[in-house]
This record gives C-alpha cells, structure tokens and sequence, in this order.
C-alpha cells in the first residue's frame, strides 16, 4: 500500500513540475554561410558539426548584451550563468534537418502569465569539439494552465522570437587572433630570457 501512495504522489508531483511550461524550440537550422549568414542548407548530422541549445528562463524580462550568453557558456561550465539557470536542451540530429528543444522549467500555473526565455545556440566541430558559431535569441509565450507545455518554435530562424521574418544569423565563436598569439608568444619568450639572465 505504502509503494502505491508513493507511486501516486511521484506522479501527482511530476504533473506539477509539467504545469506551465515552456517548450523553447529551434525549428529546422540552417549552417553558416559567408560571414555567418544563414545559408539556406539544413543542418544535418554530416554537416560536420555538434549541435548544442541552452535555454534560460524568467518570469520577468531577461536584458542581456549581444554575445552575452555565450561569454557565459564559455566562463561557466556549470550552465548557470546571472543567476539563470540555463536548461540543455535536446538536439535531434537527423539526416534530413537538425532541430532542438528545451524544455522550460519555470513552475507557473497561471494561463496567460509570460515567461520570458534567452537562447543560445553553440555550433562546435564534430571531431574537436571547439565551439565555432554561436546563435542568440530571445522571446516570450503565455504559459497555459494544467499540465499543457506552451510552444515558441523557430527561435533559430526568427529575431526576438516574434513573427519577424528576418533570419537570425551565426556569430563566429570568438578565437585569439594571429597577432594577438603572436605578440603572448613574443612576451613570453621575452620573459623567459629575463628569468635566464636573473
């Protein structure tokens, strides 16, 4: 008797943890082209790259910088980044597009209450796994009551989540220039030689 009450209070609580939330999804991405624009070819798992989304949530707008939220996927491997707590999502790798989502995790049981969500896209190379491209994005959805999970798709494809049909575009991962490597090298050598002759 005592397993069943168990089973039905685990069961009562996982229909409240479903209560209201948000389902962040990505639609069909496409791979950079010149410059990071949208090339107009899917993303599919021979597209030589890994496919990662994070989805962070507020019941109160989320302000956030360009380039934000992947300076702090980049600084904080524990996903939780200004005191939002990033949520993986999950990234269906298929032969004909690549799609992802996540799904939200704020708790509101008020049809109608906004949930606000950033999201951040992180395209890295299949075998080294170095992050070349990322994507950000924003929006808002009304969550509904009960147990149903409110949608906002296409976040990769539309500016601030709307009905905007601007295409979003890929932002190279920022990587140390030539010169920039060039000159710690030169510094270092330099400091190397200081210590010698001490």
């Amino acid at each position: 008797m005592k397993k069943i009450i168990m089973i039905i209070a685990a069961v009562a609580i996982a229909g409240i943890a479903n209560a209201g939330a948000v389902n962040w999804a990505s639609g069909a991405l496409q791979t950079p082209g010149a410059e990071g624009a949208l090339s107009g070819t899917k993303l599919t798992s021979s597209s030589g790259y890994t496919l990662q989304m994070f989805a962070f949530e507020s019941l109160s707008a989320i302000s956030y910088e360009a380039g934000d939220l992947f300076a702090w996927y980049s600084a904080d491997t524990t996903k939780s980044f200004n005191g939002l707590k990033a949520i993986n999502g999950s990234v269906n790798m298929g032969t004909s597009a690549t799609t992802a989502t996540a799904t939200g995790a704020e708790l509101t049981t008020t049809a109608g209450e906004m949930v606000y969500g950033a999201v951040l896209f992180v395209l890295s190379d299949a075998e080294t796994g170095d992050a070349l491209w990322y994507m950000e994005n924003s929006g808002s959805v009304a969550a509904k009551s009960g147990s149903t999970k409110a949608t906002l798709a296409n976040l990769g494809l539309k500016q601030g989540g709307g009905s905007s049909t601007t295409a979003t575009t890929w932002t190279a991962a920022a990587v140390p220039e030539p010169t920039s490597g060039l000159l710690m090298l030169v510094g270092l050598a330099g400091l190397a030689l200081r210590r010698r002759r001490a």
